[in-house]
Order: C-alpha cells, then structure tokens, then sequence
C-alpha cells in the first residue's frame, strides 16, 4: 500500500468512494465529504503521527470514507457499523481501490464489547451521529465505546453548538479533550425534507486523549 500520498491524491481516491445507495434518516446516514476526509486524515497523520503504522477504529464506518481513507495512508484500519448495507458498499468501495488492510464488522456500537477486535487499539477517528433528530445522545454513546478500545487517542467530529456539552463530557472521564479545528461540513440533500440542494454547518473536530 503507497503511503506517502498528498492531500489532493487522498482526496482523488476518495472522490471514488459510493455513499449509500438508500440512506436512513434514524441511522443520520450522511456521507464524509471526501476532501474533508483527506484533509483531517493527512492532519492527523502529519501533526500527531496517529494514522501511518497505527491500528485505526473507525466506529459507524458507513461505507468506509475515514477508514480507507487512513488505510490509503498507511494504518490497518477497522470500521464497525451497524448498517449491512452500507458496509456492502464499503466492501466494494475498498475492491474498487485495491485497498487490503481494512476489516469491517457489523453491529451496534453501544454493545461493543461483544466485538472481537484483533488488534490493539492506537486510534479512533469518527464521525458519529450528531443526535439532532431522534438520537439525542448518540453522540456520547459513541465517545463512551472509543474510550473502551482506545489506548492512546480519540478523533471526532461534532457539531460546533454542542462543544460545551461535549468538553464538559470530556473533562468529566478525565480525558484531555481540545478542539483542533472548526470546519465547514456540507451535507448535500439526501432526505425528502431537505428543501435545500445542500447546507453548510459548522463542525469541530475534536481531540481526546485517554489517560491510563
């Protein structure tokens, strides 16, 4: 696997990924735009050198963005989702690209103990549910099941209106929690609600470092 790939080669293979083909509204099945993907992949990799040689957990893969993504530069990357069908399209995203170092597993999350892993755990890199409609909290969940694998670090992305509720939770598990960046995340019209053709929102990703 090449791993000495720039932001914009990242950003080209990952143009390539299929989003899903029926996405479901209860599961907030939205689609990590690919040049936010290679540009947080290649900033986790150049400043804190947690994706190049690193076992990765990448939890509610969907179809694979961040996981091969990370794969493509050089982790052995794990994805777990509860949803078959996308990690069918995740399968053939990763068949499409050649990529060989990525095992996804489906299941639920919350009940991630049940999850036969390997590998350990160096690093975590999400993009979680942000409980806006019918799963208020699924967000928390999430962070909760990172830190039970996670030995080292934690990366997340999370509205920017909830920031507070989320360092306040950090700081409650003692973890070292900071904000690395606030991004523009645009989701396109996905949903019959949607009247619009896509929408900006601000998103932090977030930075969680679990102590021993």
């Amino acid at each position: 696997m090449c791993t000495g790939l720039s932001e914009k080669e990242l950003y080209i293979s990952l143009s390539q990924i299929d989003g899903y083909h029926s996405p479901k509204l209860y599961l907030e099945q939205y689609i990590t735009p690919p040049n936010i993907a290679a540009t947080i992949i290649k900033f986790i990799d150049e400043e804190y050198q947690d994706i190049r040689g690193k076992n990765l957990l990448d939890l509610g893969c969907g179809t694979g963005m961040l996981s091969i993504g990370s794969c493509l530069l050089g982790s052995h990357s794990f994805g777990i989702d509860v949803c078959q069908r996308a990690l069918g399209v995740a399968r053939e995203n990763i068949s499409r690209l050649g990529v060989n170092d990525v095992d996804f597993i489906c299941g639920d999350i919350t009940n991630i103990k049940q999850f036969f892993i390997p590998k350990k755990i160096d690093t975590v890199l999400m993009n979680p549910p942000f409980g806006t409609k019918d799963n208020y909290g699924i967000d928390i969940k999430f962070i909760d099941a990172a830190i039970s694998v996670s030995c080292n670090s934690i990366y997340s992305l999370h509205k920017t209106t909830t920031r507070k509720h989320i360092l306040e939770f950090g700081e409650m598990r003692k973890l070292q929690t900071n904000v690395l960046a606030e991004i523009r995340f645009n989701i396109d019209n996905t949903f019959k609600f949607h009247k619009k053709k896509s929408v900006d929102i601000d998103v932090d990703l977030i930075k969680f470092e679990v102590c021993d």
